[in-house]
């Protein structure tokens, strides 16, 4: 059945007037790096610190700091878009410890770091203008709002959970580290949890400047139901695969990664948590279909056969690799040494940057510009002596063709700008 988040239902009579500025070209990017300086919170530390934030109050989660002279102060959110309706927020940071003057669509506050506040969002609004007064300075953003989306909940996991604010968590270890994700249940038809089909996702290292409410990184719930912009193309079909599976019985589990950049055999851990729990809470006899997108097929082929080789039954009668690069991925030394020259000016380059310094694109990438090939070749190796899975079925698909249409959008894929006193003195775009 489908249902819509109760923020999304519940509107309010709130004046949409403040808020109707055109926000396609004023809305939030990512904290802009440029002429900062060693004072600004590092881009991932800042984002794991408003994610945090976001998911313990339930509330959309600001991030204020102070910067440099021509910029004061600087205003971050944990997300990028809201919904009509009532929507809570709060600060996270420090500076407004001692309170803070903040402005939503003209709707004064004094507020202070870790007290939720609550504002309407009208059911006409384009945006949410916030402004933010502190330390002698003020700063603003632009949030936009989408129209209310409606998309079928998670179902309940069949298995216990540990976690009742959070039932869909999952979590193992690799080693003596933990390996955490979200395991996001869609029941069949018949309601009965009798023939699972496991879809693992791929790297996912979270470029964009929202914080799903379900799941994380980019790849989460939201999109999956064509409720959030993707950075993925042809992502809008996915509803369509999802209500065809409900409606044939098929029972799906989508399991997000919590970091979706970790190695792969740390993924492997948790995706053999989550077949051992399919496994023992499914009911009847029929065995669990997995399917792994792109990285996804290289962590569930390292699972199954990991599984295999240590006598633990995986009860999987078909496994499938969507476009996964068993043989490695290629990103061109060009395009990597433009993101060393431009992650000092872009923020976007310098999270691209973060991405590619990661343990999964460097375990991926057959040819890497920083460190080795050390992490690509042992994986390799890994693969190579395990082979693939014995007992399912192997299938694996290519979405695409040589001759057919680019899946990439035309415009730049990177833009960095410098700055003086206001001046922007050079502009650089990077098209692929």
């Amino acid at each position: 059945m489908y249902r819509t988040f109760f923020f999304c239902a519940v509107t309010c009579l709130a004046p949409a007037a403040a808020a109707q500025r055109t926000p396609e070209s004023q809305v939030q990017s990512r904290f802009d790096l440029r002429n900062r300086g060693a004072a600004v919170v590092p881009e991932s530390t800042l984002k794991a610190a408003l994610q945090a934030a976001d998911r313990t109050y339930d509330a959309v989660a600001l991030f204020a700091q102070t910067g440099d002279s021509l910029l004061p102060l600087h205003l971050a959110s944990s997300r990028d878009r809201l919904y009509p309706g009532e929507q809570r927020f709060v600060l996270a940071d420090t500076l407004c410890a001692a309170g803070c003057h903040i402005s939503l669509d003209g709707v004064a506050f004094e507020v202070s770091s870790g007290v939720p506040f609550t504002h309407c969002i009208g059911p006409y609004q384009t945006a949410v203008h916030i402004e933010l007064t502190a330390a002698s300075s003020s700063t603003d953003l632009l949030l936009r709002v989408l129209p209310p989306c409606d998309m079928p909940l998670p179902d309940l996991p069949q298995w216990p959970s540990p976690d009742p604010e959070n039932p869909w968590w999952v979590g193992t270890f690799y080693g003596s580290d933990p390996v955490e994700g979200w395991a996001l249940p869609r029941l069949g038809a018949d309601q009965l949890f009798d023939r699972p089909v496991l879809i693992v996702e791929g790297f996912d290292p979270g470029l964009s400047t929202h914080i799903p409410m379900i799941g994380a990184g980019d790849m989460h719930w939201e999109v999956l139901w064509n409720c959030a912009q993707s950075t993925y193309p042809d992502t809008e079909y996915l509803p369509d695969l999802l209500d065809s599976l409900h409606v044939a019985g098929y029972d799906v589990v989508y399991l997000d990664f919590s970091d979706g950049t970790r190695e792969v055999a740390a993924q492997s851990a948790l995706v053999q948590e989550v077949i051992g729990l399919c496994t023992a809470w499914k009911q009847g006899n029929q065995p669990l279909v997995a399917v792994g997108a792109s990285m996804g097929g290289l962590i569930v082929r390292h699972a199954l056969s990991a599984m295999e080789a240590s006598g633990t039954p995986a009860c999987t009668r078909l496994f499938i690799a969507l476009d996964s690069p068993f043989r490695g991925a290629y990103l061109p030394i060009s395009l990597q040494q433009a993101l060393f020259a431009l992650a000092p000016n872009s923020a976007p380059a310098h999270a691209m940057l973060e991405a590619l310094y990661s343990p999964a694109a460097q375990e991926l990438l057959v040819a890497h510009a920083g460190p080795g090939l050390d992490a690509f070749e042992a994986l390799q190796g890994t693969l190579a002596t395990a082979g693939l899975p014995e007992l399912p079925l192997t299938l694996a698909v290519s979405n695409g063709r040589p001759d057919g249409p680019s899946l990439l959008n035309t415009g730049p894929l990177l833009e960095a700008s410098g700055e003086a006193w206001g001046w922007e003195w050079g502009h650089v775009a990077l098209y692929a």
